[in-house]
């Protein structure tokens, strides 16, 4: 029996009902007593070795030495041989702006990246990672001159030299560097850039978030919808609808062959086309109110745009409904292109009123699917008065539970803050009052959904060619394999691989695995994402496991592994893990054996960067550490 194991006879079954094996005889538990890794500091050291442990790790622990540890990162920004330390707070550099959002948009757009620093000492800023959807672009340039280097997310690999070092001196600041986001697909985009500066010989790392399309899906018009909202009778009111490509190949053209309004719409409606382009057919004339199949064709080429006018003209005033709201007249546009799946309807809305009350519009420049810790530009000086301007602007927002935001820099705003920091949906409304206190017609209404998309995301599949019917699932219908995910922290007595240091796997709290699949590894605040969610025990391997986390910690090493809990007389098992950084898969391990008590460590993922590096035995080959204790064995 292992030094620091004790068993708890009265847990037993409780836990292995949670796997499923209620049914099974089973008797006594055994927890694990927390090891300890002494604190050694990575500066000058030697790279860590292959089992991903901290630098120094045959340094005894005294008795009542602390359990903290810094984990070495192994880079060598200097190239002098011995690994330097990454430190996640680069006090005095700041970039302009973060998190660097382009908005909802068809084509390519750039933001130059102001770097600024304001320490006290010269910073070099001499590398970066570039991690996350297709599509974002780092450039660096002389100033304002031509590139000198231009990288894409969709290519790199790990940490990469800038083309040259930026030296930034005390208190000023350099725009040499560029973001610039090309769409290459439909729907929401994001990714991390990371530099990694030298400051006395220490390597220190800057997060700047990339996102684009926050809307969500792609969709080839902006805006999605036309609504005039009142509109003084017997006036022609006009609102432009902007076009573009969102196809997955970046090179492809959108070719519309049918624009027009559908004929079972109101009568106040109508297009204008001018101006459109036709490809060899030149633009459309001024006043062509709709294009068919048997006219030339709207063609745009690819990252351009067209623009095209919607009108309004209401005859007569819109009576009221059972809700007390204006009935809206309804117009319906058809696109058409020569791909299916970009063919649209538009809603086109509107209201005929003679009191001349002002309209309340909301816009929000990031969209109305974003992601948590998102700063809001909500927009209400787009409101009209007919007469006048706007006096007064009154905002409520309603939030989910746990969010505690308020509007910036109060609800009387035009243009107001509000940073949405809880997963959910937001509604904000908004009423305006014109100069004679006149409200506005209707409350305006937005919904902005905020969604969690996780920073690091692992999964878990495995075949096992022994089980003739893989697709079942439950306890003992096949192969029962485990996702591990160790927080650096994580340290147990048990060191089955015998290099000195104590293994992670079965630490509570800190591995994520089936039986502590929900740890707190950070703030205590819920409002924080930044604990990892095991999301399946899956008993038969028809489903894949997976583990989730969406704040990992800065210059921190985390490991993977896989415990093969029983093989079930079914036979060696094949996993195959994947590693997804910002949703993009970033590495994949496979071509290994695992029998019943087999631990896998598979690869360490560190942070910032999301480099996937694979845990290696001394000969090279894959970890595979057989017939690994386990809190809960079996009788």
């Amino acid at each position: 029996m292992q030094a620091g194991w004790r068993f708890s006879p009265a847990r037993t079954e409780a836990l292995f009902h949670l796997k499923g094996f209620s049914s099974l005889p089973l008797h006594g538990v055994v927890a694990l007593a927390m090891g300890c890794a002494c604190l050694v500091s990575c500066q000058g050291a030697a790279e860590p070795d292959a089992t991903g442990g901290p630098c120094g790790g045959d340094a005894d622990c005294a008795s009542d030495a602390s359990c903290a540890d810094e984990p070495c990162p192994g880079a060598d920004a200097d190239a002098d041989g011995a690994g330097d330390s990454v430190i996640a707070d680069l006090s005095g550099l700041t970039v302009s702006p973060t998190p660097v959002d382009f908005g909802d948009v068809f084509e390519a757009v750039s933001t130059p990246l102001t770097v600024l620093n304001g320490s006290g000492v010269d910073i070099e800023v001499k590398a970066f990672s570039l991690v996350g959807s297709p599509g974002f672009v780092l450039q660096q340039s002389h100033g304002a001159g031509p590139a000198i280097g231009r990288w894409t997310a969709s290519t790199l690999d790990g940490v990469t030299d800038l083309a040259e070092p930026i030296v930034v001196q005390a208190g000023a600041s350099s725009t040499s560097l560029t973001a610039r986001f090309e769409p290459t697909r439909s729907g929401v985009a994001a990714a991390q850039l990371v530099l990694f500066a030298d400051v006395a010989g220490a390597r220190h790392a800057l997060e700047i978030p990339l996102l684009g399309n926050l809307a969500g899906p792609c969709s080839p018009t902006r805006p999605g919808k036309v609504s005039f909202g009142p509109k003084l009778v017997g006036v022609a009111h006009e609102l432009e609808v902007t076009v573009g490509s969102c196809r997955e190949d970046p090179a492809a053209k959108l070719v519309i062959r049918e624009l027009s309004l559908d004929a079972e719409g109101s009568p106040a409606f109508s297009l204008d086309l001018g101006g459109m382009p036709r490809g060899a057919a030149g633009p459309a004339p001024v006043g062509t109110s709709s294009i068919g199949p048997a006219d030339a064709p709207i063609v745009v080429p690819p990252h351009e745009t067209a623009t095209f006018k919607v009108r309004y003209a209401p005859g007569a005033v819109s009576p009221l409904g059972a809700d007390g709201k204006h009935v809206r007249e309804l117009g319906l546009i058809r696109i058409g292109s020569d791909t299916p799946e970009l063919d649209l309807e538009m809603e086109v809305s509107g209201f005929g009123v003679t009191v001349g009350c002002p309209n309340a519009v909301i816009s929000v420049a990031e969209g109305e699917q974003v992601l948590p810790q998102t700063t809001l530009h909500l927009k209400g000086s787009q409101s009209s008065a007919v007469t006048g301007a706007i006096k007064r602007y009154e905002w409520t927002a309603q939030q989910p539970a746990g969010s505690q935001s308020v509007l910036m820099p109060n609800f009387l705003a035009p243009d107001p803050t509000f940073e949405v920091n809880v997963a959910g949906e937001y509604v904000f409304t908004l009423n305006v009052y014109d100069a004679s206190d006149e409200p506005s017609c209707e409350t305006a209404e937005v919904r902005v959904l905020v969604v969690q998309q996780d920073a690091i995301r692992i999964e878990l599949e495995w075949e096992t060619p022994g089980d003739r019917n893989p697709a079942d699932e439950g306890p003992m219908s096949g192969a029962d394999l485990d996702l591990h995910f160790a927080h650096p922290d994580a340290h147990t007595s048990i060191d089955w691989d015998a290099d000195g240091v104590g293994d992670p796997w079965f630490d509570i709290p800190h591995d994520c695995y089936w039986f502590n699949a929900d740890p707190n590894w950070g703030s205590l605040s819920p409002t924080v994402h930044d604990n990892p969610h095991h999301d399946l025990d899956s008993l038969g391997g028809a489903r894949a496991e997976t583990v989730r986390l969406n704040l990992p910690e800065k210059g921190r090493t985390y490991r993977v592994g896989v415990h093969c809990w029983s093989s079930f007389e079914f036979g060696p098992s094949l996993p195959t893990v994947r590693i997804y950084i910002h949703e993009v898969l970033r590495a994949e391990f496979s071509g290994v054996e695992l029998v019943d008590g087999d631990l896998w460590e598979v690869a360490t993922v560190r942070w910032p960067g999301g480099e996937a590096t694979p845990i290696t035995a001394p000969n090279g080959a894959p970890k595979i550490l057989p017939n690994y204790p386990t809190p809960f064995p079996p009788e």
